[in-house]
């Protein structure tokens, strides 16, 4: 579906594509094999609609990267990413780099989410770790904070 607006333009964030799961695993395989191809990604998530049966607007990924790697930059970072991939695929991308994301996007990506590559299994692993931990010692905080502020139980 796409929305037309003035003077003949359209709304790409409103597009919605379906593909079979054989065509989304070939995609996959496409992406895979771009991030491997890059030493300062340790691990990448897909994650959002793209993993749903149904239709999709973007594929979202969410990427770590080995700090030794790369400059601070993630911002330019994830736009140099986003357009090497859309060179590969023809359907939008969402690219985030995870390092210093908020914790309820990070655990939302563990909790959701499917890991696409992995080249350094140990960073992985403390990632996810440390992320657990640290979510789920603050939930008591936060069911707290929604009880007390919103009247709802979470």
């Amino acid at each position: 579906m796409t929305i037309k607006v003035k003077e003949g333009r359209s709304l790409e964030r409103f597009k919605f594509y379906s593909l079979t799961n054989e065509e989304k695993h070939s995609l996959l395989q496409r992406i895979a094999a771009c991030l491997n191809g890059k030493e300062e990604i340790a691990f990448a998530y897909l994650h959002g609609s793209f993993l749903g049966e149904g239709p999709f607007r973007d594929i979202d990924l969410a990427v770590y990267i080995n700090d030794e790697g790369i400059d601070t930059d993630y911002f330019f970072y994830e736009m140099q990413l986003e357009d090497s991939l859309r060179q590969l695929i023809p359907f939008p991308i969402d690219v985030r780099v995870i390092n210093r994301a908020p914790l309820s996007f990070k655990y939302s990506v563990l909790k959701n989410g499917y890991l696409l590559i992995e080249n350094v299994p140990n960073i992985r692993v403390d990632f996810e770790e440390h992320t657990l931990d640290r979510y789920f010692d603050f939930a008591p905080f936060r069911k707290r904070y929604f009880k007390e502020t919103f009247g709802l139980e979470i």
